[in-house]
């Protein structure tokens, strides 16, 4: 949960493996794609904020609300999926049930607008997944209470409890419905 901005984030990017970040707190932007860019680093591209529930420029009440949430993405969409930065696009974190048809229609939008990036949920509950492979080219789970917070001791639960909830998730997307 870095920020990009942070002066300690490229140096940390640097000495690591890693050139790909999954960014969520900003809405996606030519501008970090290009920082990102410009250090050589691939971005799969937040679109959450382009849902009424956590948009920063929905109104209470509108009634135009929905059709503008589909406008927002959209334009997100058309103005940076040519980036040699972008990777793919984050559509949510940790939808809830009621949410997931929402993140399958904006799956169906962005893939007819750009069908060569890849698109990524990740979910919080394992029983979410095979309603989530609909709505998603890759999933990603996110497993609580946080691996590696609390002592020595409770790690190596918290790691099991990890691994158990990842098997869950991939059982949930092979059964039958």
């Amino acid at each position: 949960h870095a920020t990009i901005r942070d002066p300690r984030f490229l140096p940390a990017m640097k000495a690591s493996p890693f050139r790909m970040v999954t960014y969520y707190t900003r809405k996606a932007n030519r501008t970090d794609l290009d920082y990102f860019h410009e250090n050589g680093i691939r971005a799969i591209a937040a679109l959450n904020d382009s849902y009424v529930t956590c948009a920063s420029w929905a109104r209470p009440g509108d009634l135009n609300a929905r059709d503008e949430e589909i406008a927002h993405t959209a334009r997100i969409v058309q103005d940076v999926k040519d980036h040699p930065a972008l990777l793919g696009w984050y559509l949510y974190d940790e939808p809830t049930e009621s949410v997931l048809p929402r993140v399958r229609e904006r799956y169906k939008l962005v893939k007819a607008l750009d069908g060569e990036h890849l698109c990524l949920t990740v979910l919080c509950h394992a029983r979410h997944a095979r309603d989530a492979i609909a709505a998603s080219d890759v999933i990603g789970l996110d497993c609580y209470p946080v691996p590696g917070k609390g002592t020595e001791a409770t790690r190596p639960a918290r790691l099991d409890a990890a691994s158990r909830a990842a098997r869950e998730a991939v059982a949930c997307t092979q059964r039958d419905k």
